[in-house]
């Protein structure tokens, strides 16, 4: 009988990062087969949801949906389903028809000729070093993809006030007055996407008129993270953790300590959190530290002006699931405060540092923090 190995982790480039997986409580055969399902996982929503990619669904949908109903993937049609939903819940702050902006910005190629198109690189196995963890500096869908596991867990730290005052215990939408948890003047309603993009029945989709453009940056990867932790689960994995370039999700016995870097000072990081059973994703401006030890501006659309987000300089999420985590934090990025009743709905919390560089916690925050010296 083949005997239990401690753990497996591996890690390759995917969803324009690294994608690290790491998995204990098996054989090493039972391991690798669950791993390899996990990154199979991650790669067909990479295929389908990829804005570059010619043959992805959201290619597809951008090119010909305005004339006619695409059929897609169920699991592409299934976040459609959560972005349109998370867009009415949160008055149009989460979008993805945010697209035309992101080109704008620079962010996405304009008019790209879709049928030229390069291929998905060959994804090479290799195993890391057990202190290391692979997580990407890019930009993208604006995620600052500062998490990384630490190897020693962190004291435990005292409760932290929480600086919102308000939201209520509704619905869980995102009123027009609490958007930024103050003041704020003129605000559009629910959203172009809910609007724009139609549901119709057997997954097929359609574009309300040909301008409509998405791109599922914003919430695609913590799918993929989701996935990736069904396909463990699925195989028997009794311990794992997912870890797309930031938004990362775990399960099992271990308690996961995990460094938040500081949106201010990205090559810092601000405070340690220990994860257990759930998932995180944080949000802020661009990275490269081959450029600057500065971030850049934010790579989040405020869908009021079509402009980079300043609000929130950066913004770290907890829930139940990933792909709600990853959404939910350019929905802080713009709301800030307000999002507390949006927040709650989802059983999420947040931690964020708003433009003034004042950091706020949650009082339902359920991980340990500590901040660093």
């Amino acid at each position: 009988m083949e005997a239990a190995h401690a753990s497996v982790r591996r890690a390759r480039p995917l969803l324009g990062t690294f994608v690290e997986i790491a998995v204990a409580g098996a054989t090493i055969s039972a391991m690798e087969a669950a791993v390899e399902a996990a990154f199979a996982a991650v790669a067909t929503v990479h295929w389908l949801m990829s804005f570059h990619e010619a043959t992805s669904d959201v290619s597809r949908l951008n090119r010909d949906a305005w004339s006619g109903a695409i059929m897609v993937h169920g699991w592409t049609y299934q976040v459609l389903e959560t972005a349109l939903d998370l867009n009415r819940r949160s008055a149009g702050m989460f979008d993805v028809a945010v697209a035309p902006a992101l080109q704008d910005m620079g962010l996405l190629p304009r008019g790209p000729d879709l049928s030229s198109a390069s291929p998905s690189p060959r994804l090479p196995s290799g195993r890391l070093r057990p202190s290391t963890t692979g997580y990407g500096e890019g930009r993208g869908e604006g995620a600052f993809p500062q998490a990384r596991t630490r190897g020693e867990p962190p004291s435990p730290a005292p409760t932290l006030p929480s600086p919102a005052d308000g939201g209520g215990k509704g619905g869980g939408d995102l009123s027009p007055q609490a958007r930024r948890g103050e003041g704020c003047g003129q605000f559009r309603l629910p959203g172009d996407a809910y609007d724009a993009i139609q549901l119709l029945p057997e997954n097929h989709v359609r574009f309300a008129h040909r301008g409509v453009n998405i791109d599922l940056g914003g919430i695609a990867k913590g799918f993929a993270v989701d996935r990736a932790i069904e396909a463990l689960r699925h195989r028997g994995i009794a311990e794992g953790l997912v870890n797309a370039g930031g938004d990362l999700a775990a399960f099992g016995p271990r308690r996961h300590p995990v460094d938040i870097r500081d949106p201010r000072h990205p090559d810092r990081p601000m405070c340690h959190v220990v994860l257990s059973n759930a998932a995180l994703a944080s949000s802020a401006g661009q990275y490269d530290p081959s450029r600057s030890d500065r971030p850049s501006s934010s790579a989040i659309v405020d869908p009021l002006t079509g402009r980079p987000s300043h609000t929130i300089r950066g913004a770290t999420v907890c829930a139940p699931c990933c792909v709600i985590a990853d959404a939910l934090t350019k929905v802080v990025v713009n709301a800030g405060e307000g999002a507390a009743a949006l927040l709650e709905h989802y059983g999420a919390s947040a931690l964020f540092v708003s433009a003034q560089g004042r950091v706020h916690v949650t009082t339902d925050w359920r991980n340990e923090v500590r901040f660093a010296a």
